[in-house]
């Protein structure tokens, strides 16, 4: 087996290729690895990508509260707990909207988590 170090770069290097994967295959990836990253060091890496696939109009609906629960989870590893807060309340509209209740419930858990740890 490879340490992760060699998947790490291997990650890296394959993203700043020319040939990006399409936002649905990007958004896979973000829900793949943002626990990864927010384990290890890669907190601002997994900020950018989860930001760039959701700046993306209308992209990935079917995951975005999903990925709006990531990017709130990050940004609150970062102390941003505003921003997860917001990002948290966009992630439990768009699951409610949906009916998804696994997604409902850890945006809750997102919102509770941005609220007390802004002092809230």
């Amino acid at each position: 087996m490879l340490p992760l170090s060699v998947f790490t770069a291997s990650s890296r290097a394959a993203t700043r290729s020319a040939h990006l994967p399409d936002v649905p295959t990007r958004a896979r990836i973000c829900l793949g690895l943002w626990r990864y990253w927010r384990n290890g060091t890669g907190i601002a890496e997994g900020r950018g990508w989860l930001d760039r696939v959701l700046a993306e109009p209308d992209a990935a609906s079917d995951l975005r509260a999903d990925l709006l629960y990531a990017a709130a989870v990050l940004a609150g590893q970062q102390g941003d707990h505003e921003i997860g807060y917001r990002l948290a309340a966009e992630s439990l509209r768009r699951a409610v909207q949906a009916g998804n209740r696994p997604a409902q419930a850890q945006a809750h858990n997102a919102l509770g988590i941005a609220a007390s740890s802004s002092g809230n």
